[in-house]
């Protein structure tokens, strides 16, 4: 056997059963193929089966982490941050909106800005500037409803994960 397999071979050998089942079940992308094919045929020399103990044992995965975080958010907080990012969003649409509202370069044209719906115009040289009541109340409708919904979404979803009853 040459040199290297011979090395590979010796160096998963030496390897806790904890070590074998994280590098062939839990990041096998991290290993070439060949250090997976030795790591199963050790892990099927030894006859070693899975115990749920083992899995304790070994360090936290970054996603587990991640995830045992999340449980402890509070659902009251997870619905705070889904209603603020979501209504974040449409501020910042809005922004965008009036940033480029001239970037046309007409002289003689009208020009209006609001996300989703238009909120102001102005343009023409005998043309009216107009505040769009009718663009305000349908923003500010579709701004409550999604920043709501996205809300209350995120506290199910943190409720569900957490496991814990749905309160009403």
């Amino acid at each position: 056997m040459p040199a290297e397999p011979q090395k590979l071979l010796e160096a998963v050998s030496v390897l806790r059963d904890e070590d074998l089942w994280r590098m062939v079940y839990l990041e096998s992308d991290q290993y070439r193929p060949e250090a997976l094919t030795y790591a199963k045929a050790e892990i099927r020399r030894r006859g070693i089966t899975f115990d749920p103990k083992m899995v304790d044992s070994m360090p936290p995965l970054p996603l587990a982490t991640f995830g045992r975080s999340l449980r402890r958010v509070k659902p009251t907080l997870a619905f705070g941050l889904g209603f603020m990012c979501s209504l974040a969003y449409f501020v910042w649409g809005n922004i965008e909106s009036y940033r480029k509202m001239y970037k046309g370069g007409c002289s003689d044209c009208f020009v209006f800005f609001g996300y989703p719906f238009k909120l102001y115009q102005t343009g023409g040289f005998a043309g009216p500037t107009a505040f769009l009541w009718g663009g305000l109340i349908a923003d500010v409708a579709i701004v409550t409803i999604v920043s709501v919904s996205v809300g209350w979404l995120l506290k199910i979803l943190t409720r569900k994960i957490a496991h814990e009853p749905d309160a009403v």
